[in-house]
């Protein structure tokens, strides 16, 4: 092979290498997590914060959130600027209201609060970026004061790092 093609390409290989060294404690700008509640719908009882459960992950690469053991929770393993999005979808019903918060620990970052529908599911979403910290718990809670239990019908839980 010729010197003059391998030449740069040994110079580009040293400096890759001084840089993974100097780079060793590197994280991954991008840490993410989506989950959904698939079994079914849930009930939630009137007058009643409930922290939602999850049971399938949509996509989780950086392993925050178990299927089996605390599956209400993500937790951040890599601190950073993360936007936190949440959705839900409630059983038809006129009484009342609907509330879905994202918390980070005990510590509101966001909600949707609306009314009730008769006739067709309500349907809520929301989101809000934050400076989480490595072992941030976050959370969805559901809430509704129909007068009578509710269904969750749906629900999706979301934590991507950008920055």
């Amino acid at each position: 092979m010729n010197a003059n093609i391998l030449t740069p390409l040994v110079a580009r290989l040293k400096r890759l290498e001084l840089w993974a060294r100097d780079h060793e404690a590197y994280e991954p700008t991008n840490s993410t997590c989506k989950v959904d509640m698939v079994a079914g719908a849930v009930t939630i009882v009137n007058n009643t914060e409930t922290a939602v459960e999850f049971d399938q992950d949509v996509y989780d690469p950086d392993d925050l959130h178990s299927t089996t053991t605390n599956t209400d929770r993500i937790t951040v393993k890599v601190a950073g600027v993360y936007i936190c999005s949440a959705y839900a979808s409630w059983q038809a019903n006129n009484a009342g209201h609907r509330r879905i918060t994202i918390k980070i620990g005990a510590t509101v970052l966001t909600g949707n609060w609306a009314g009730g529908d008769a006739n067709d599911p309500t349907i809520q979403g929301c989101a809000h970026q934050a400076e989480l910290a490595e072992g941030d718990i976050v959370r969805m809670y559901a809430y509704e004061d129909s007068g009578s239990d509710l269904s969750l019908n749906d629900a999706t839980l979301a934590a991507t790092r950008i920055a």
